[in-house]
């Protein structure tokens, strides 16, 4: 009731042309591309590469808004920890089922709670409002990689 999706990631951080494309047609930000490559992902596997938000080019003249992920909750306790600099956008992200457990939710609240005294909280809907007309237009060829 009062749900709309807005937002798109994919599925271990796969994407194509085709899924971006229909991100572009439902109107959603995609979330997908990261900052790094996922370590697990096999040689010649799919993905986004995005340092920073932007609005992808796509080969049909559409344009997608893109909001990187930057962190795991590993690698954000790991930044945290050492005091690392944080780039100017952290869009850390974690699984439902990180919730389940009582220590996973715990290390998810402890991690948010220590980000938040280091810069300043908001969520993807408004974020992407205020970077929408701001960003940098890249082409897709420039965010796809094998």
């Amino acid at each position: 009731m009062g749900l709309a999706p807005t937002l798109f990631c994919g599925g271990g951080w796969y994407t194509d042309v085709e899924v971006a494309e229909a991100c572009a047609g439902l109107g959603y930000v995609d979330c997908t591309p990261r900052g790094s490559r996922p370590s697990y992902l096999a040689s010649g596997e799919r993905w986004a590469s995005l340092g920073a938000p932007a609005s992808v080019r796509l080969p049909s003249g559409r344009l997608l808004l893109a909001i990187p992920t930057t962190h795991s909750l590993g690698d954000l306790a790991r930044a945290l920890v050492r005091g690392a600099p944080m780039p100017q956008l952290v869009h850390a992200y974690f699984h439902d089922t990180d919730l389940l457990g009582v220590r996973r939710r715990a290390l998810v609240a402890l991690l948010l709670r220590l980000l938040a005294t280091r810069a300043r909280p908001t969520d993807l809907d408004t974020l992407s409002g205020v970077i929408g007309g701001e960003s940098p237009e890249i082409a897709w060829n420039d965010v796809a990689r094998l």
